[in-house]
């Protein structure tokens, strides 16, 4: 109990109704603000974020800086040209020394005619035979005139203490040089050296304009023997053979096989209509055979050749196929790999080809992108 004390009198209250006398020292409470409220941030999230934003930086700065290829996708195969083989001439077959699906190279004999020139043939196959022989003996002989002279050269060259050099190895003039000097110490040897080198330079001559005759004429026999042949164009595989066998008539113009080229291998690829306003000229490609796996053999380089002035169809459009341009590209080799691993070519290959139509960052990208979205 308090006694308090009123009109002198003492009365007693309880302390829950008391009042102090004199009230406490009482400090201001400090104002919050709502971070005061938050948990502090860690060191780890600090370092996080951080490092996010430099990766985004780094992001878009590679985005403006970095290119990549911007390519169109056609699909193709590998095609080649078709070469008909045609008669020039009138006869019978004398021998077909080819078969169907046989490789051929530019300018084999296909097959021979007999017409009515065969006895002059005849004629020319034997003087055809008299000249080879001849000009293998000229040649020998001229082969032991050459090394004839080059011992002399050197003979007169040791006698008369000179060095040969470069330059005056392949100089006559030098050896008349050599000569004089060696006429100053011994008159007799030189001039007797002297005389064998003027007649093995005239033998020599000769035996050059000899060569030169019969190899025009070895040529011009070559030339009238193989006109009784038919010859193939081009390098490649027959695949289809119009003759019967030997006996066969064969008139002027007549067909006589087909040879299906891989001299001249191209691939003929379907760009869609909406993407063949970016295709050009010159453009590079990238192709991908179907039959050599992209993991074994890589890609294989081209360039766009031709573009087709109009649109093409399928005859036998069942499947719905739209419409495409055909697109020419040339490849860069005719086969895929690298070292002995190599994966040939073939007529009728399915080809995956991209063209690259430019090369852009992916910043523009994403803006063009956006204004499309915008635009529409």
């Amino acid at each position: 109990m308090i006694a308090l004390e009123v009109c002198k009198g003492m009365i007693a209250v309880p302390p829950e109704f008391a009042i102090m006398s004199e009230p406490p020292d009482l400090k201001p409470l400090p104002i919050l603000n709502s971070e005061d409220l938050l948990p502090p941030v860690s060191r780890w999230a600090t370092v996080g974020g951080l490092f996010l934003v430099g990766m985004l930086g780094i992001a878009g700065i590679l985005s403006a800086i970095v290119k990549y290829d911007v390519t169109v996708k056609a699909a193709g195969r590998v095609h080649s040209p078709v070469h008909i083989v045609q008669s020039d001439r009138q006869g019978i077959v004398s021998s077909i020394e080819v078969a169907e699906n046989q490789a051929v190279s530019a300018g084999d004999i296909l097959m021979y005619l007999e017409t009515q020139d065969s006895p002059q043939i005849r004629a020319l196959t034997t003087q055809q035979q008299q000249h080879k022989t001849a000009l293998q003996g000229y040649q020998q002989q001229l082969n032991a005139a050459n090394a004839q002279i080059e011992s002399l050269r050197q003979q007169i060259f040791k006698l008369a203490g000179r060095t040969l050099t470069g330059t005056e190895q392949d100089a006559v003039y030098s050896v008349a040089v050599a000569l004089e000097k060696l006429e100053s110490t011994s008159p007799v040897t030189a001039g007797q050296l002297q005389t064998q080198w003027l007649a093995a330079l005239k033998q020599q001559d000769e035996l050059q304009r000899q060569v030169q005759t019969e190899s025009a004429a070895l040529a011009a026999i070559s030339a009238q023997l193989d006109s009784g042949g038919i010859r193939t164009p081009t390098t490649g595989t027959i695949r289809q053979l119009n003759l019967q066998g030997s006996g066969q008539l064969v008139q002027v113009g007549d067909r006589l096989a087909e040879i299906v080229s891989t001299d001249s291998l191209s691939i003929q690829a379907g760009v869609p209509v909406r993407d063949i306003g970016k295709v050009q000229l010159g453009q590079t490609v990238q192709l991908r055979v179907s039959a050599c796996p992209y993991t074994e053999y890589g890609l294989l380089g081209g360039t766009v050749r031709a573009i087709a002035p109009d649109i093409a169809t399928p005859a036998n459009n069942s499947a719905g196929v739209a419409p495409y341009y055909e697109v020419t590209i040339q490849p860069q080799n005719h086969a895929l790999g690298h070292g002995d691993r190599q994966c040939a070519l073939k007529p009728g290959m399915d080809v995956r080809a991209d063209i690259i139509t430019q090369r852009e960052t992916v910043l523009r990208s994403l803006l063009e992108k956006a204004r499309l979205v915008v635009g529409n």
